[in-house]
């Protein structure tokens, strides 16, 4: 295992880079707010209503590492995504491509390798936009039930905080490698796959395209449910159907796995084709 190191905690806008420039543009935009107030304060009448500015996710040009444990689906109002879920970024860093438009799910979970570890990135819909969460745990070495460490940060709506926070703690450990800690020196959407074509087509088929999770080994019924647009309390009186269609033989050639994202894939033995929509759906 690779030497574990700790720098102090006065260090970390040196140390990285990424939180060293979202620290800088949010002091610098703090100073022109602070500025902007004392020159107008007295002058002001009337202030216009905050322009809503979209964010563009940083791109850091190294391997994709990150497994996406569930994909989540669009928060849509009046059918549209809101702003305060949209971001810009570009698909691949090594080319001077157009900024692409991506949405940030809810329900959306990932986790990236650190040294022989997982941590994990959580999104949900928030009152006003989209809230994140970071989890990490190390295993007791000796097998026991407590972990030997553990990083539970809660939920909020500031992932550039939140992830400057993560990465603090992680370095103050003392139990991760160098090598681990300037991977995850990047934006969060990038290093987590938020901001990955593959995970904004996943996105998008969501929205058209019945999909079965599978959080487990096997479906269970409340999945199962949700695939089929049912209401588990509401249409009870349905369980039996919905029990029927889950345990249905599939039919030749068709068979079934779990893919990318604990979703559930049909795929077509003869022809190869893959899809999420069962066979008799």
């Amino acid at each position: 295992r690779s030497q574990a190191f700790h720098r102090p905690a006065a260090s970390l806008p040196s140390r990285f880079g990424w939180v060293a420039t979202v620290a800088a543009m949010k002091a610098m935009n703090k100073i022109r707010k602070t500025l902007n107030t004392d020159a107008h304060e007295k002058e002001t009448i009337q202030v216009a209503p905050p322009e809503t500015k979209t964010y563009v996710v940083k791109v850091k040009p190294q391997p994709r590492k990150h497994k996406v444990v569930s994909y989540g689906s669009k928060v849509l109002v009046e059918d549209e995504v809101p702003e305060s879920y949209v971001f810009m970024y570009l698909p691949d860093p090594d080319q001077a491509e157009d900024l692409h438009r991506g949405c940030i799910p809810a329900g959306f979970s990932s986790g990236v390798p650190v040294d022989d570890q997982m941590i994990y990135f959580h999104t949900r819909e928030g009152t006003t936009g989209p809230e994140f969460q970071v989890i990490y745990m190390q295993e007791d070495p000796d097998g026991g039930d407590e972990p030997a460490f553990s990083m539970v940060l809660p939920w909020t709506d500031d992932v550039d905080a939140l992830w400057m926070q993560a990465l603090q703690g992680l370095e103050d450990s003392e139990r991760v490698t160098e090598d681990a800690l300037n991977f995850l020196d990047g934006d969060p959407l990038w290093i987590f796959g938020v901001a990955d074509p593959a995970t904004q087509r996943a996105i998008e088929k969501t929205g058209v395209v019945p999909m079965l999770k599978c959080m487990g080994q096997r479906p269970c019924l409340e999945e199962w449910f949700a695939y089929l647009n049912a209401d588990e309390q509401g249409d009870a009186g349905y369980k039996w159907v919905v029990e029927s269609f889950s345990e249905v033989e599939l039919p030749p050639p068709w068979t079934s796995f779990k893919g990318v994202g604990a979703v559930v894939c049909y795929l077509n033995n003869e022809t190869n084709e893959t899809t999420w929509k069962h066979p008799f759906y």
